[in-house]
């Protein structure tokens, strides 16, 4: 990239291209990762700091934090239930926090690391039937863990997208 013929006018059209790159990943790793919500919320101006890649690339910081604390795929309700799951041949039951088309949010202090792979049963008020359904760690927090559908069939779309309205 630092190549003597290169003109400076397209170094510096790669790199702010990098630096976005940069940004768009931290924004995805966000979605689970503790430390890459800290570092939007870090007053370092260092390079390669997300104030100083804010500055390149002409963006306002407090534009891109409100797009961050708005991003969500789908919507999340309340929905504080029993949840049977099970991972590596373990077997675990705990609460539900919240729930929505894309997975839930599982209150529990058992370690998990992200990428776990576990299997989730939760009745359906409603319907008086348990969903069965596969997920993956997504999200560790203190009070527990996000968890990602991992959708098999259609059967189990249309369950899942429809969560939102029946409950």
């Amino acid at each position: 990239m630092c190549d003597k013929t290169m003109s400076i006018d397209r170094m510096e059209k790669r790199c702010k291209r990098l630096w976005r790159a940069v940004l768009e990943q931290a924004f995805k790793d966000a979605r689970w990762d503790v430390t890459a919500r800290a570092w939007f919320r870090s007053k370092d101006q260092e390079t390669g700091s997300f104030l100083w890649i804010c500055a390149l690339l002409d963006l306002s910081p407090e534009s891109m934090r409100r797009l961050l604390a708005n991003k969500r795929e789908h919507e999340r309700k309340p929905f504080p239930m029993v949840i049977d799951y099970s991972t590596d041949g373990r077997l675990y039951r705990d609460f539900i926090k919240d729930i929505g088309a894309g997975g839930v949010f599982i209150e529990t202090h058992m370690p998990f690391s992200v990428g776990d792979e576990v299997s989730l049963s939760f009745p359906l008020p409603r319907y008086q039937k348990y969903i069965k359904i596969a997920g993956e760690v997504v999200r560790i927090a203190a009070q527990g863990i996000g968890v990602k559908f991992k959708v098999a069939n259609q059967d189990q779309e249309v369950t899942v997208e429809s969560l939102s309205e029946t409950i």
